[in-house]
């Protein structure tokens, strides 16, 4: 899972934090992301890899990025952002 900045989301903009990984449930955790708008979901920075084949999907579930969830977080904020679902097809 990954977070960026909802103002880049779809130029593959640099990362802010190395991406995390969903314990066996599918919980995620970004620690100390600053303050700011964002849209979280997987492939966002890097596009496809032999790390993480796939296009970009964004939480709500949407490969278009004039549709994803935008979250913002204030200082201190700890936020539950929802759930993406992903289906192989």
């Amino acid at each position: 899972m990954e977070a960026v900045a909802a103002d880049l989301a779809g130029f593959g903009p640099d990362r802010i934090l190395q991406p995390v990984k969903t314990d066996e449930r599918g919980v995620f955790q970004i620690d100390e992301l600053p303050p700011g708008r964002y849209v979280f979901g997987v492939n966002l920075t890097k596009g496809w890899s032999w790390d993480m084949p796939g296009r970009a999907i964004y939480l709500p579930g949407t490969l278009t990025v004039s549709e994803p969830t935008v979250i913002e977080l204030k200082p201190g904020d700890r936020t539950e952002i929802g759930v993406l679902r992903l289906i192989e097809r």
